[in-house]
């Protein structure tokens, strides 16, 4: 399964924000700032350590910051398409916010699910094709 990370930039603001807090916190002994340091220190680590979105042949997850599948679409069910650089399952744009996500990865991502839907196309043609009656004049054509 492949994968499409969190900017890390976000990643590195929370941390900051969090230590800040956490310095401040224990300053002014501040409890609340101390808590409030924890979760942001915390929310920057998960955001390296998890992915945004796991990816297959067969399917899309968008996880959260703790690694919870939120949402899975699957392509043989949801209908998925991609226009504009953007992803669609049945017709409605999936939800994946383009600056909190690794811009190259998500690139990959599209290429990859544009990929899979070509493929899938293409191989529905050649059933049709194939279940198709051929009629005499087709057979003399194609001769």
């Amino acid at each position: 399964m492949k994968k499409v990370n969190y900017l890390p930039v976000w990643g590195f603001l929370l941390l900051l924000l969090g230590l800040v807090n956490l310095y401040l916190g224990f300053q002014i002994d501040r409890v609340i700032s101390m808590v409030l340091g924890g979760m942001l220190v915390l929310l920057g680590i998960l955001h390296f350590s998890n992915p945004a979105i796991v990816y297959s042949s067969s399917k899309i997850e968008l996880k959260n910051l703790l690694g919870m599948t939120m949402k899975t679409y699957k392509f043989d069910t949801d209908q998925i398409t991609v226009e504009n650089n953007r992803i669609y399952s049945k017709g409605k744009k999936i939800a994946i916010s383009p600056i909190r996500v690794n811009k190259g990865e998500m690139d990959e991502m599209i290429a990859f699910v544009s990929s899979i839907i070509d493929n899938d196309t293409a191989v529905k043609k050649e059933e049709v094709k194939k279940d198709k009656p051929v009629s005499e004049d087709e057979e003399l054509l194609d001769a």
